[in-house]
């Protein structure tokens, strides 16, 4: 998957999601590993998504592996409202990740985002999501994961 294409889905995304609920807190989470193989990966982020939902978090996620890092990048949505930041969601990645990694996952960026946000905070988002992209290594492997949903390319 190209940069313009990952930058489109992510694009896409969050459009989807505001237009479904209106409001969304979204985190950027660095998430470190040492293993070159994580097979694990997958359960840890099935467990994050229940857990989400059954704090009524509604969340989708899109994450991209980027080899040469060792690293996981994971931008993860989830419902604005009655939040005003993402410490509870970050909390629950974070707890989440330390049962898989031994070193810690990391807030790369929080934005709060609505249906009436102003356009520099959804540009500010948008620059961010792309440097941090553009940093990575990507293998091409992304996925993304919502509304019981699930696709991996």
């Amino acid at each position: 998957m190209t940069f313009e294409e990952k930058m489109n889905r992510i694009s896409e995304i969050n459009d989807l999601y505001l237009c479904r609920y209106g409001r969304t807190q979204i985190g950027i989470f660095h998430l470190p590993t040492t293993d070159s193989n994580p097979d694990w990966f997958q359960i840890f982020t099935n467990t994050l998504m229940v857990t989400l939902r059954r704090k009524n978090i509604m969340p989708y996620s899109f994450w991209i592996r980027d080899v040469q890092a060792n690293r996981f990048i994971l931008i993860l949505w989830g419902s604005g409202y009655f939040r005003n930041n993402l410490n509870d969601i970050a909390r629950i990645v974070e707890r989440a990740w330390s049962f898989r990694a031994p070193d810690p996952a990391v807030t790369l960026g929080s934005f709060s985002l609505s249906t009436e946000s102003p356009a520099e905070d959804r540009l500010r988002f948008t620059q961010t999501v792309e440097e941090v992209i553009q940093s990575s290594a990507s293998t091409g492997l992304w996925h993304q994961r919502s509304f019981g949903g699930s696709q991996i390319r």
